[in-house]
């Protein structure tokens, strides 16, 4: 997928499985360009964008790209994560008889207990509803388990594996993620982009030296002038 800025002259290419930097060191560009990730607005935003795939077509921002501006508030709840986690397990209770037909009987036993408290009742009480998987885990907020007090990075590498569990169509787009983490990390973080094929984008607001053979990187200086 390629990503092109109406104001910059090189387009920032998102492969799966490889990290992609822009550094910008204008400080009033960065902000721009992270405002219209955010925004989702494409050729409309403040730093107009556009998103193009690898036949050429045009693809719309907000089904492209996943901005996380805060990585220490991952997006665990998006709608797109979260039905595509249902829609795995679904898919994977499909193809498991053995445990599909062990979740029968248990969702019977359960349904069978419920009736026998109703027998105290005067009113004729039933359930209208079938069992489903995703009705399950969504009435009992399930979701990845995640800890807080784990250190970022566990945290980024966990929200990918989800990723890389449904299949997300998006790329991650992170602001500022290198601030956070030491060299041995991004190391880390990198081999899990490989592994996992989820393209990044690394927005960062200052040059630095690090170099990796997994990062795709371009700076913009204070004068615009591009690297």
């Amino acid at each position: 997928m390629k990503l092109v800025f109406s104001g910059l002259e090189k387009p920032q290419y998102l492969e799966p499985g490889r990290v992609s930097v822009l550094e910008v060191e204008n400080q009033r560009l960065f902000t721009r360009i992270c405002q219209s990730i955010v925004s989702g607005e494409g050729a409309q935003a403040v730093e107009p964008y556009t998103l193009w795939n690898n036949q050429g077509k045009e693809v719309k921002p907000k089904t492209a790209l996943l901005p996380i501006v805060n990585p220490f508030e991952l997006p665990w709840t998006e709608r797109e994560l979260l039905g595509g986690l249902y829609q795995r397990y679904e898919t994977m209770l499909l193809e498991d008889y053995e445990m599909r037909d062990k979740l029968s009987q248990l969702t019977r036993e359960i349904s069978s207990s419920i009736s026998l408290l109703g027998f105290q009742l005067a009113s004729n009480c039933e359930f209208e509803i079938e069992w489903d998987m995703r009705r399950y885990l969504k009435a009992f907020g399930f979701g990845v388990d995640f800890d807080s007090r784990d250190s970022l990075l566990d945290n980024v590498i966990k929200f990918i594996h989800l990723a890389m569990d449904v299949s997300l169509q998006r790329a991650l787009v992170f602001v500022n993620l290198k601030t956070f983490l030491t060299k041995n990390e991004l190391e880390t973080l990198y081999e899990q982009v490989i592994f996992s094929q989820i393209p990044l984008l690394l927005l960062e607001n200052r040059k630095d030296c690090y170099c990796s053979d997994y990062e795709i990187k371009r700076c913009v200086d204070q004068y615009f002038l591009e690297t």
